[in-house]
């Protein structure tokens, strides 16, 4: 039973005098308070699916970009950039290693097996659906 037909019935039983006006007060006020956060969560949720998309889509955008990007930026702002794609690098014997940070990895995955356009189709249907 959802809250707000609880808190209609219970006014019902208290104007049919089946239960007290205190009782009444006391489950009202639990279950305002129980929409009230139902709500709150909601919106927490909505708020997150945004900022996912949001952050998907720029995602998106540094790893189309990624060289340019590299190219056209000051030493300090190249570092942060790799920091940012990158969880590890090593350099052994001239050899370069590299691990992709989790959401750069998926890319790198997707990369391996679909064409770009098939990527943003994948990327659209993924941050849409979540």
């Amino acid at each position: 039973m959802d809250l707000q037909r609880r808190i209609d019935e219970a006014y019902i039983d208290k104007l049919d005098g089946r239960i007290l006006q205190a009782r009444h007060d006391e489950l009202t006020l639990v279950w305002r308070n129980e929409q009230t956060e139902n709500r709150h969560k909601k919106e927490q949720h909505e708020k997150a699916n945004v900022n996912y998309f949001e952050l998907g889509s720029k995602l998106l955008d540094v790893s189309k970009n990624a060289k340019n990007i590299y190219q056209r930026r000051s030493d300090d702002e190249k570092r942060q950039l790799m920091a940012l794609i990158f969880s590890n690098l090593t350099l052994k014997n001239k050899i370069l290693s590299k691990t992709y940070s989790k959401p750069f990895a998926i890319v790198a995955e997707r990369v391996k097996s679909l064409t770009w356009s098939r990527i943003l189709n994948f990327a659209r249907t993924y941050f849409a659906g979540n």
